[in-house]
């Protein structure tokens, strides 16, 4: 291929990068590049395509040839490339890219918020243990030594923890914090995939995406069999072989239309594909942290409850017994 087709392959990455770096999610499969790529930068990773790419067509491959084969090219940046070469379109090209990984960054962060009562209750908790450990217990133990009883049951154990307070009182905090952490890093990153369930809201994402990225490309007139595999070859091996478990989609790309163009019906589709989306992430965003909260919340004041009123409870128990002649 000529230059130039070099040069809208630059483009292309460029635009990745100017979409990175406005902290925008991308999603352009595992990995750009196969070796040691885990933790390269997004700019590192286009410069090794560009100059993977610019070798392999110097020894006389095609550019199609060049994209096709190079290993460093993951199937959905392949996928994306080749649309950007067919149609020269942003829109056609971004949206696969961009719109399901957007969804779930939404959805992520969402969740994320939800937490902030639940760590509120933890904290406030934690301070009022420390507040029964530091002012009140002093007064039960006060209330002992009035009566010349010594203290028992819940006391002791009150008076053990306080003794270990500067081990756990620094280590708790820190593994808070560590917690936090960790956690928003990992939900950063994976999107929250690894949630229980959440593998239906992100095909149902895919399908979106995919049928918007097919009606765009009809609309462009590019070919049905060359809009499925340039909008994701995955699915669209699966609707080829007749192996696709979305039986809307595959009614939408083989089934009986009634004369309604294939555009409009893909676009119908794809705003189901995308309210089950929303219906389903609601689980997760808004009534599981409510019952997380709820039981952390609900467990941690009976928990302060108990060692607020025990101590009271056993000082007067020792009042009420006879004294030992």
């Amino acid at each position: 291929m000529s230059e130039s087709s070099l040069e809208d392959v630059l483009a292309f990455n460029n635009q990745l990068q100017r979409l990175s770096r406005a902290d925008l999610p991308l999603d352009l499969g595992l990995a750009l590049v196969k070796s040691n790529s885990n933790s390269a930068s997004l700019s590192q990773a286009m410069d090794r395509v560009d100059a993977a790419l610019r070798l392999r067509v110097e020894l006389g491959q095609s550019l199609e040839e060049a994209i096709e084969l190079a290993p460093e090219l993951s199937p959905r940046y392949r996928a994306s490339l080749k649309t950007w070469l067919r149609t020269g379109d942003p829109d056609a090209t971004m949206g696969s890219i961009t719109a399901p990984i957007q969804r779930q960054h939404r959805v992520s962060i969402g969740f994320n918020v939800s937490l902030i009562q639940p760590l509120i209750l933890v904290v406030l908790t934690f301070a009022g243990f420390l507040v029964l450990l530091l002012w009140t217990l002093p007064q039960i133990e006060a209330m002992y030594a009035q009566i010349w009883k010594r203290p028992s049951g819940v006391v002791v154990i009150l008076q053990q923890l306080r003794d270990w307070l500067p081990v756990w009182g620094v280590a708790m905090p820190l593994l808070l914090v560590v917690a936090i952490v960790s956690w928003r890093s990992r939900s950063m990153s994976s999107t929250l995939s690894w949630l229980p369930g959440s593998s239906r809201d992100v095909n149902a994402m895919r399908y979106a995406s995919y049928s918007d990225q097919v009606a765009v490309l009809l609309e462009r007139e590019v070919p049905l069999q060359e809009a499925l595999l340039l909008a994701d070859p995955e699915i669209a091996n699966q609707v080829l072989s007749e192996r696709l478990s979305a039986p809307l989609l595959t009614w939408a790309l083989t089934g009986d239309l009634d004369g309604e163009p294939m555009p409009k019906v893909l676009r119908f589709v794809a705003r189901t594909y995308r309210q089950s989306a929303a219906e389903h992430a609601l689980i997760w965003r808004v009534l599981v942290p409510t019952v997380f909260g709820a039981a952390i919340g609900g467990l941690l004041v009976f928990v302060l409850g108990l060692s607020l009123f025990l101590p009271w409870i056993d000082l007067l128990t020792e009042l009420s017994l006879p004294e030992e002649m």
